[in-house]
């Protein structure tokens, strides 16, 4: 059985096993090493690619209040390896030929991560990244037609540190990206909560409540909360019985904000399994004034939704995804 579930009712979307422990790194192993192989990509002869994927592992070592952080290891006995099957190295790789087996033709995976983990209490043992350079072309200056090498690498460091996939289109864990697309280079509000509430170095404050419509729980909605100067400053998904918590808040004033998780982030691209979307149909709904002050827990009660007209978000063309959970992207080890 795939004991890969995301979990919601978080600020972000966070993996987990099938009994509901959070994917994530012993706090002791912190920081975590990693290994770029020699080899790079074939497209890129100036050697650019090494130093784009070690800028998007260090944006995650960067965030404050976490104590995630990453490093690089450069030994040459370790930079000549290409075994990213052995648990006993975190290796970055791009597969110029598809001999992994992780990158079927026309499934349109850029890049992957494969997870080693304990199934039952949830601790990462090994992750690997392998990017698809037999069917997609690589660049670290946003040639044409190619994908962006940084912005790959920051998105899959935050699936090799435990995260899944976040709802807001904006974020680094995105699903999707395309061709010279950099934006994911760049770290979320929505991000950087998920490096602070997985590996915390401090607490902070946050915001809980639940959603209806006519008294029957909302699952597998979006909700995220604003701050006064109109950032995002977290998001998550509703869980089955309709709770959610926005945590990793700074002082301040929110307004928390609810609407239908609709395409083109559907809860498949998520791997929300764990919160059925009840109804795809309501009208956004929002609760403002709600203070934060310091490190606390505010709970705002129940966010009343009310029924709305089907809509369509229609997506941008030729998305691809960079990772969708599948079998064979996952390794499981029972501990």
């Amino acid at each position: 059985m795939l004991g890969l579930l995301a979990g919601p009712g978080l600020p972000w979307t966070g993996n987990q096993t099938d009994l509901g422990a959070p994917l994530a790194w012993d706090l002791a192993e912190l920081p975590l090493d990693y290994v770029i192989g020699d080899a790079g990509s074939d497209d890129i002869a100036d050697g650019s690619d090494a130093v784009a994927i070690g800028q998007g592992f260090s944006a995650w070592s960067e965030v404050q209040h976490s104590s995630l952080a990453w490093t690089r290891e450069t030994d040459p006995v370790q930079t000549a390896r290409t075994d990213w099957e052995a648990d006993d190295i975190r290796l970055v790789l791009f597969d110029e030929d598809g001999s992994s087996g992780l990158f079927p033709l026309g499934v349109g995976l850029v890049a992957v991560t494969v997870f080693e983990f304990d199934t039952g209490s949830g601790a990462l043992l090994d992750a690997d990244v392998l990017f698809n350079g037999a069917e997609f072309s690589w660049s670290t200056d946003l040639s044409a037609g190619s994908f962006d090498v940084r912005a790959a690498a920051t998105h899959e460091a935050g699936h090799a540190a435990g995260f899944a996939h976040s709802a807001l289109g904006g974020a680094s864990m995105a699903p999707f990206t395309s061709p010279r697309a950099f934006s994911m280079r760049m770290l979320s509000n929505d991000d950087r909560a998920a490096a602070e509430v997985r590996y915390p170095s401090g607490l902070r404050g946050q915001i809980t409540g639940s959603l209806e419509l006519h008294g029957v729980p909302m699952g597998g909605a979006h909700v995220w909360c604003r701050a006064s100067d109109g950032r995002v400053a977290s998001s998550t998904l509703t869980a089955a019985d309709g709770s959610f918590t926005l945590s990793g808040l700074d002082p301040g004033v929110y307004r928390v904000v609810a609407a239908p998780l609709d395409s083109p982030l559907s809860p498949a691209d998520l791997d929300a399994l764990g919160a059925p979307v009840s109804n795809l149909f309501f009208r956004q709904s929002s609760s403002g004034g709600h203070v934060i002050s310091g490190v606390e827990s505010l709970g705002i009660g129940v966010l009343q939704a009310s029924d709305d007209s089907a809509i369509a978000v229609i997506g941008p063309k030729q998305l691809i995804r960079l990772t969708k959970g599948s079998v064979t992207a996952v390794t499981l080890s029972v501990v």
